[in-house]
């Protein structure tokens, strides 16, 4: 998949996530267009480049989430952690393992990011973490109301829709395997703190480690 600027009859020019075949993806641009077509285009180019490296995950995985929303199947525990794990890699080192782990295998991407790398994954910084990570969630949820509006139990998927949406963004999940995290809850922090922390828990050596406090004096100093 590539992102490309595809001028329309307007002459307007828009990014669009394009498949192999030089297709425009369906629900990507779908999404685009209805909730970020007025905003400028480094904004839309920023949530493609996002939403590529989220469409890898599907692929790697052989899943068709719209279909699963369709049938009124939404994401577990298991598939939420996956995807904020694999919103944390980045993207030429998660492609070239997945590449050379899957070569001569039919081995899906949830059992090899159970497997222990020799080497840890590359991984983003939180901030791109999270922005990756709000840019799915806000995609999921559009593809799954979008399409759960045909079911005759629309009211019955929302509250399901609405869970699911909490999840992916729960605090918890924002984790990298190499680096050690103490995640307070946002309320209880300004943003520049949690970031002076997250940077100075980058200490060689440290294991994985999550802690959520409800209260800024929770925090070990």
């Amino acid at each position: 998949m590539k992102i490309k600027h595809i001028k329309m009859k307007t002459g307007e020019r828009l990014p669009m996530l394009l498949l192999d075949n030089g297709v425009p993806d369906f629900w990507v641009t779908l999404f685009v267009s209805k909730t970020l077509r007025a905003q400028a285009q480094n904004t839309i180019e920023h949530a493609l480049t996002s939403l590529r490296h989220f469409r890898s995950w599907e692929e790697y995985n052989e899943r068709d989430l719209p279909a699963e929303f369709r049938s009124g199947r939404f994401l577990s525990d298991g598939d939420i952690q996956s995807i904020a794990d694999h919103c944390a890699y980045q993207v030429k080192a998660f492609e070239k393992w997945a590449t050379k782990a899957k070569r001569g295998s039919s081995v899906s991407v949830a059992n090899l990011l159970a497997m222990k790398a020799p080497v840890p994954l590359k991984t983003v910084q939180f901030d791109t973490q999270y922005n990756r990570l709000t840019t799915v969630t806000n995609y999921l949820s559009f593809v799954a109301e979008t399409v759960c509006r045909v079911r005759s139990d629309q009211r019955n998927t929302q509250p399901q829709i609405e869970q699911m949406k909490k999840k992916l963004l729960g605090s918890e999940h924002f984790t990298s395997f190499q680096i050690k995290h103490i995640f307070p809850d946002p309320e209880g922090f300004s943003s520049e703190e949690i970031h002076q922390r997250e940077l100075a828990a980058k200490e060689p050596g440290k294991v994985l480690v999550i802690a959520v406090y409800s209260q800024p004096e929770d925090m070990p100093r």
